[in-house]
């Protein structure tokens, strides 16, 4: 692929189908089975789709469970308190003849039930509900629109699996109020969170989905908090893909012309042939300058 030399942002031609594609490997049989790094075999929809929607029945069964709960916790009280009350008039055992007959405050009931509650630490939780992220950058993403990720911090890579269409942000709903950051998505849930990491993660090995590392878990990680990031195996390009490249080459063009921030953490990561061609476009868009 020619890049372009000017200042400006080449244009940014890349699509769905963008890139080189390998083609159909024999299988079983000698049948044809799509190529897991050919972009027209993403099902990353449809899995998703249904991710979030054993997510959101989950979290309502469990939230159904303890609510009947505390009903029940209520009853049991309501009906401790009404019964008849028991008498003590002297519950310290005190013995003295100058103590009345009977003390002159309220008398005492004893035995009140414990409530009881399992599944959830907690006998509240608000109402979740999942559905994949609108926002465009949740989806399918150019070289450039993957280099403007870089610089604003948003991602430390440029051969992720949105670029290869099969990533997706899930976007979690708290009470109705759509959440997209998953630190204060932690926060709103508070002491539900260990449970519902333990859920997550049951769901991503459930779905053949994986976290933003590469694992089945609530990823977080030091400097980049992914935690709503899901994809298909196999997802993440080479950094020998030609996309791979134009990223490189337009993450170097916003550093030079547009002055954005550099992003150490994504340059350490980069292997021999990114580094130069990282070096060679910071040179090229320098000169431009």
């Amino acid at each position: 692929m020619c890049l372009a030399r000017s200042r400006e942002s080449p244009p940014d031609t890349w699509s769905r189908q963008a890139g080189p594609l390998i083609a159909e490997r024999p299988g079983r049989g000698g049948r044809k089975v799509a190529n897991p790094l050919d972009d027209s075999s993403t099902n990353i929809d449809e899995v998703a789709n249904l991710f979030c929607a054993r997510l959101t029945q989950a979290c309502g069964a469990i939230r159904q469970k303890i609510e009947a709960e505390v009903a029940a916790n209520k009853q049991s009280f309501a009906a401790w308190d009404a019964a008849n009350r028991v008498d003590n008039p002297n519950p310290l055992g005190l013995r003295s003849p100058t103590l009345p007959t009977a003390l002159p405050f309220p008398t005492f009931r004893y035995g009140a039930p414990s409530p009881k509650i399992s599944g959830a630490t907690v006998q509240t939780m608000p109402r979740i509900t999942f559905s994949v992220s609108p926002n465009r950058s949740s989806s399918f993403r150019t070289p450039a629109e993957q280099a403007r990720e870089v610089v604003a911090g948003r991602s430390h890579v440029c051969w992720g699996a949105h670029m290869s269409d099969k990533a997706r942000h899930i976007l979690p709903r708290v009470d109705g109020r759509a959440i997209t950051d998953g630190d204060e998505f932690e926060r709103l849930l508070g002491p539900n969170l260990p449970w519902f990491q333990a859920l997550w993660a049951s769901e991503l090995r459930s779905q053949g989905l994986l976290d933003a590392g590469g694992g089945t878990t609530w990823f977080k990680k030091s400097g980049l908090h992914d935690q709503l990031h899901v994809e298909l195996p196999h997802a993440k390009i080479d950094q020998t893909d030609s996309r791979a490249q134009a990223c490189v080459d337009e993450y170097a063009r916003l550093l030079r012309v547009e002055s954005k921030s550099q992003n150490h953490a994504f340059e350490n990561a980069l292997k021999p042939n990114l580094k130069i061609t990282l070096r060679n476009s910071l040179a090229k868009y320098q000169s431009t300058r």
